[in-house]
C-alpha cells in the first residue's frame, strides 16, 4: 500500500484468534494493534486513531455489542468503522443489532480470510484519503487566511500614497498661483476622480476582509435598530437622491450578528439608490416576512432592474453589468452581502426584471422565544 502506515484495531479476548487475525492482515503492512478486552479497546481508542475496527462480539466483561454503543457515544470515536466478528452465523435480530450500532459489516471467522482483507484495506485506504484530504484544507485554509491578511495589508498601505497623489491633486486644482490650461485641468480631474474611485475600491476590499474575517457575536437583534443605523450612513446619498424609503412594520428579532447585518443592510439600500432610473427620485420598500423558522427581510426599488441571466452572477466579486447605469460602483458590495449572510448562516437572492425594478432578499434565523420561566430559575 503506498502512504504512512496507518493503525486497525482488533479486540478479540482470545489469543489464537488475534494471532489468526494479524495473519490474515499482515499483507497488508498496516500497524496491527490488539486488544483483548471491550474496556483495553476504549483506553486504546481514546489514546489512538484508527482506521478501522475489528470487534469480536462474545466477550466477558463488556461484549462487543456493549463496546460499540460506547464507541459510538464518543465524539472522537463516533465515526470509527466497526467489523463485527463471530464464530456463530449471523441471525436477522442479530444483524439488526450490528447495523443499528452503525457497523459496516458482520463476518463470521470461519468466511473466506481474502473478503475480510480486502474489506479491511477498503476502510484503511479510505481513511489514508480522508486524511489527505485533511491534510489539504487545512493547508489551503492556511493559505487563505495568509492571502486574506496580505490583501488587507496591501488595501491598507496601499491608501496613505493614495491620499497624496490625491492631496497634491487638489493644490494643483486649486492653489491661485498655478496656472493650469483647460487640457490641465482635465487632467487633474481625472487624477482626483479615479483616486476618489480606487479609494472606494481599497475601502470595499477591507470591508470585505473584515466581514469574512471578524469573529461574529450571535445575538438577539432587532431589525429597525439595524436599519436605522444603515441609513443614517447613506443620509447624504439619500437626501442627494431625494429618496423615498418606507420600511413596513412591525419588523420581526432575529439571531445575528449586529455589525455584519448592518453591513448588509448599508449594502443592499446604496445598490438601491445607485441603480434608480435616470430622473426619477428612487421610492425604497423595506419590510420583513415569516418564513417557518426563518425570517425574509426584503429591499424592494423601483429602479432600472436586474435581467434574470445575472441574478447569481450579480453577487461575485468585481461582478458589473454593463447596464447603461454611469456609476461609482466597485462590484464588491453585493459580494459583501453574499458573504455576510453566508457567515451568518443564511442565504439571499433576488427578484428582479429589467425596467421594473428589484427585490433582493435575506433569510435569517428567527430568535426563538425562550420557554424558561423566569420564576424557576435561580
Amino acid at each position: 500500500m503506498n502512504g504512512e502506515r496507518v493503525d486497525v484495531l482488533i479486540v478479540d479476548d482470545r489469543p489464537d484468534k488475534l494471532l489468526a487475525l494479524e495473519a490474515i492482515l499482515s499483507p497488508l503492512n498496516e500497524n496491527i494493534v490488539t486488544a483483548t478486552s471491550g474496556r483495553e479497546a476504549l483506553r486504546l481508542l481514546l489514546k489512538r486513531e484508527f482506521a478501522v475496527l475489528l470487534l469480536d462480539v462474545r466477550m466477558p466483561d463488556i461484549d462487543g455489542f456493549e463496546t460499540a454503543a460506547l464507541i459510538r457515544q464518543n465524539e472522537r470515536t463516533k465515526d470509527l468503522p466497526i467489523i463485527f466478528i463471530s464464530a456463530f452465523d449471523a441471525t436477522d435480530e442479530k444483524l439488526q443489532k450490528v447495523y443499528a450500532l452503525g457497523a459496516v459489516d458482520y463476518i463470521p471467522t470461519q468466511g473466506a480470510p481474502e473478503a475480510l482483507r480486502a474489506k479491511v484495506a477498503v476502510f484503511v485506504e479510505l481513511y489514508r484519503k480522508n486524511r489527505a484530504l485533511q491534510r489539504l484544507v487545512e493547508l489551503m485554509t492556511e493559505k487563505t487566511e495568509q492571502l486574506h491578511d496580505l490583501c488587507y495589508t496591501v488595501a491598507h498601505d496601499l491608501r496613505a500614497p493614495l491620499r497624496g497623489i490625491s492631496g497634491y491633486a487638489q493644490v494643483l486644482r486649486d492653489e491661485p498661483g498655478i496656472a493650469l490650461n483647460e487640457d490641465g485641468r482635465n487632467c487633474v480631474q481625472r487624477i482626483l476622480a479615479s483616486s476618489s474611485r480606487l479609494d472606494l475600491l481599497i475601502q470595499e476590499l477591507l470591508g470585505y476582509c473584515r466581514v469574512e474575517q471578524r469573529p461574529l457575536n450571535a445575538e438577539r437583534v432587532d431589525l429597525e435598530s439595524v436599519i436605522q443605523a444603515a441609513l443614517k450612513h447613506l443620509e447624504a446619498e439619500i437626501a442627494q437622491k431625494q429618496a423615498e424609503i418606507s420600511i413596513r412594520q412591525p419588523l420581526p428579532t432575529v439571531r445575528s450578528d449586529k455589525e455584519a447585518l448592518e453591513h448588509v443592510l448599508l449594502n443592499l439600500v446604496s445598490n438601491a439608490l445607485k441603480f434608480s432610473r435616470q430622473g426619477y427620485p428612487p421610492k425604497i420598500k423595506i419590510y420583513g416576512e415569516d418564513k417557518d423558522e426563518k425570517i425574509r427581510l426584503w429591499v424592494e426599488d423601483d429602479g432600472i432592474g436586474i435581467d434574470p441571466r445575472y441574478h447569481q452572477r450579480i453577487f461575485g466579486m468585481f461582478e458589473k453589468l454593463d447596464n447603461g447605469v454611469n456609476d461609482s460602483g466597485t462590484g464588491v458590495g453585493l459580494a459583501i452581502v453574499s458573504k455576510a449572510v453566508e457567515r451568518l448562516g443564511g442565504t439571499r437572492g433576488v427578484e428582479s426584471q429589467p425596467n421594473v425594478g428589484s427585490r433582493f432578499w435575506i433569510e435569517l434565523p428567527r430568535e426563538r422565544k425562550s420557554t424558561v420561566n423566569p420564576a424557576s430559575r435561580g
